[in-house]
């Protein structure tokens, strides 16, 4: 058993708040302050969604018909968020720009073989438990067309760079720039490509050989799909590859891509919810990367535990407080947005559920709601003095209205004044949203709602942050 973490060495790097050692538990008073000193703009659409690839072969499903499925997504993201179809599964799907020409005896024995992979239940009912073939068509593309219409989203699609061959895969372009147009924000080729050493390549698999290939791939593509969008290399953990693609391909690469897991595997016990809510060094470090880039950066697949998630944490409170407080330190440090995987009934996912049982939120959505609330603000440079190292705050400013962003991830309640910068002096406290759960491994009742009162908040100072919770303020 292994922690994801323990394959890469923490990396030097600052945040913007500043967070001081733990008062041994004490209700200490502890200050935030922040300067009108922007450091990143965060994207109106930095929120996002994804999903196995397998799970387009029900064409009812993303489709702006499942109107319970739109709702959901409007709701995550009313600015717009970004829809990811990628994933391992990636690499068991097939083109067909005529869905009645049969598949090859290679064909379908590649889809069987997906069919064997865990990932396999992160789609619906339709998919993992019928006889449906992992074979997209230009009836699938539309569907998605229009529910991407519908929500507003925008679309990350992933090409079966695996196992598929670069005709199919130009084909296949072609009909989504076709029927998605101006939603279509990139291509993908592949899924963890860094991955595949004796699996789907050989065992002299390395970055230059990736490159060769990613070149020719994106040449063919172009060819039926001019001006195609690309994005990658969707690493699961050599930054170095990220750093190595942008640098070959600065002009032709809409942003660059990878994965990120807080833990893992699912199953290990070690895997708690303490755990998931201790700081993670290697955000620190994918930061870094990023920055070093100098082109937009994505987190395209994310979540709390790999291998689909610990039961207990992974679909309980704990997860909403650690996505709230991961996507929006992502915010700060200057990503362009984050996906957070998931689909069926998969226990990390944030939405589960089908059409025929209806869908149904899980706690992670409620971390993200809480984020959202920063998409399209400018990110504040901020210090956090006295708190204890579990809690975290940010500050922005949006439309006119200053947000400050309080978690307590912690188990003991966190008194915090809110020292208002020079040039929001008269702005007044007029909303209040609270993240709060009732327990961390509670599944249930966790809710992101606003106060209906928040006069006696607007006279307290400290402002309380009781344990285990977040707070979202509104000045105006």
């Amino acid at each position: 058993m292994f922690d994801r973490r323990s394959l890469l060495k923490l990396g030097a790097g600052t945040l913007a708040a500043t967070l001081l050692p733990d008062l041994r538990g004490q209700q200490a008073s502890s200050r935030f302050g922040f300067s009108d000193r922007v450091l990143t703009s965060v994207p109106h659409d930095f929120n996002g969604l994804s999903y196995e690839s397998p799970q387009l072969a029900n064409p009812a499903f993303f489709a702006a018909s499942n109107t319970a499925l739109v709702t959901l997504f409007r709701e995550l993201a009313p600015t717009g968020g970004v829809l990811r179809l990628g994933g391992n599964l990636s690499a068991f799907t097939t083109w067909r720009d005529d869905p009645t020409v049969p598949l090859s005896d290679a064909e379908r024995s590649m889809s069987q073989r997906g069919k064997k992979y865990w990932e396999w239940d992160l789609t619906d009912p339709s998919i993992r438990n019928g006889n449906r073939e992992t074979v997209f068509h230009p009836g699938c593309i539309q569907a998605l067309s229009s529910f991407l219409e519908a929500t507003g989203w925008r679309l990350i699609y992933g090409l079966n760079f695996a196992q598929g061959t670069p005709q199919q895969a130009a084909a296949e372009a072609a009909c989504v720039q076709k029927f998605v147009g101006k939603r279509l924000l990139a291509f993908q080729l592949g899924n963890e490509d860094d991955f595949w050493r004796g699996g789907f390549r050989s065992n002299d698999w390395e970055f230059p050989e990736y490159l060769n290939q990613w070149k020719e791939w994106s040449s063919a593509i172009r060819q039926s799909a001019p001006d195609a969008p690309f994005a990658g290399p969707d690493i699961a953990v050599r930054l170095d590859w990220v750093e190595k693609l942008a640098a070959a391909e600065r002009n032709g690469l809409a942003f660059a891509s990878g994965h990120h897991y807080a833990m893992g595997p699912a199953g290990d016990p070690r895997m708690t919810a303490e755990h998931l809510l201790d700081s993670d060094p290697e955000i620190a470090k994918e930061l870094a990367a990023a920055q070093r880039t100098g082109v937009p950066f994505r987190n395209t697949e994310c979540n709390s535990c790999f291998h689909g998630g610990q039961k207990g944490v992974s679909d309980s409170y704990a997860s909403a407080l650690w996505a709230a407080s991961y996507m929006l330190t992502l915010a700060q440090g200057g990503h362009a947005g984050v996906n957070l995987h998931g689909g069926g009934n998969g226990i990390y996912s944030p939405i589960v559920g089908d059409s025929g049982n209806g869908f149904l939120r899980r706690p992670l959505y409620f971390g993200m709601q809480f984020a959202q609330a920063f998409c399209g603000a400018e990110m504040l440079e901020g210090t956090l003095l006295g708190a204890s190292s579990s809690v975290v705050a940010f500050a922005g400013r949006k439309d006119k209205q200053l947000l400050v962003g309080l978690i307590n991830k912690g188990g003991t309640d966190a008194a915090i004044e809110i020292a208002l910068p020079k040039f929001a002096a008269e702005k007044k406290l007029n909303e209040v949203w609270t993240l709060s759960g009732p327990a961390l491994n509670s599944s249930d009742g966790v809710t992101f709602a606003r106060l209906s009162d928040h006069a006696k908040l607007r006279k307290q100072s400290p402002t309380l942050v009781p344990a285990y919770s977040g707070m979202l303020l509104k000045y105006s």
